[in-house]
């Protein structure tokens, strides 16, 4: 059974119900839109896997998430009720800390892919984080992984549900896992190149001056 599989089982079908009521959606159209943030979530762990600040990261912070209280605060989540609960906002961390500046742009996707407006998307995505940061905690101490072999984990089931993804949202996942340090140094090595071409040119325009006042001068 797939991660994402698992996850989902934790919804009962009256926390569906709830949130497809308070959104006036259909429960299908919620449950896709649940499963399709939770898999954009491991995505984008599986992602920068091999980052082990970031992993450190998300390691500590699945690992104290408390998986009964938020299961147990589930229906108030799906209702509205839970909006300042322990479980929303250890959620919220993980969806920042995973997501960072395309956090919006992934839940507006989300929104409108589930056939539900863009806004939805936030409530749909958390929900699904405050899921996935209970189940991945329970898998952390159920198993007793440590943070490389959490790692490992979420990379080797990345295969199993990449293909779950809509397209057009591998992009935008895409470029969540590029570090923003190597950002910079491309528009360093830009900026770098530049000036040596400037200075190249400068230097053969000289050679041409001195060479024009050297025939010049003999003349």
């Amino acid at each position: 059974m797939a991660i994402v599989d698992s996850i989902m089982n934790l919804l009962t079908r009256q926390t569906i119900t709830s949130l497809a009521d308070r959104l006036g959606a259909p429960p299908s159209a919620v449950q896709m839109g649940i499963g399709t943030s939770i898999t954009a979530l491991l995505i984008g762990i599986a992602n920068r896997g091999r980052d082990s600040d970031f992993v450190s990261q998300v390691f500590d912070l699945v690992k104290g998430a408390d998986t009964q209280d938020i299961l147990k605060t589930l229906p108030n989540l799906a209702s509205g009720a839970g909006a300042s609960s322990a479980a929303m906002e250890e959620g919220m961390k993980l969806s920042s800390l995973v997501l960072r500046g395309q956090q919006s742009s992934i839940e507006n996707f989300i929104g409108r892919q589930s056939g539900l407006t863009a806004d939805a998307g936030r409530e749909l995505m958390s929900l699904a984080a405050a899921l996935t940061a209970g189940f991945l905690g329970y898998r952390v101490r159920d198993t007793g992984l440590a943070a490389f072999s959490f790692a490992y984990t979420i990379r080797s089931e990345a295969s199993k549900i990449q293909g779950l993804l809509p397209p057009g949202l591998p992009n935008l996942l895409a470029a969540v896992s590029i570090p923003a340090e190597l950002g910079t140094a491309e528009g360093s090595a830009g900026k770098g190149g530049g000036r040596k071409l400037a200075y190249a040119l400068i230097g053969l325009l000289l050679l041409v001056l001195i060479a024009w006042l050297v025939s010049h001068g003999g003349n």
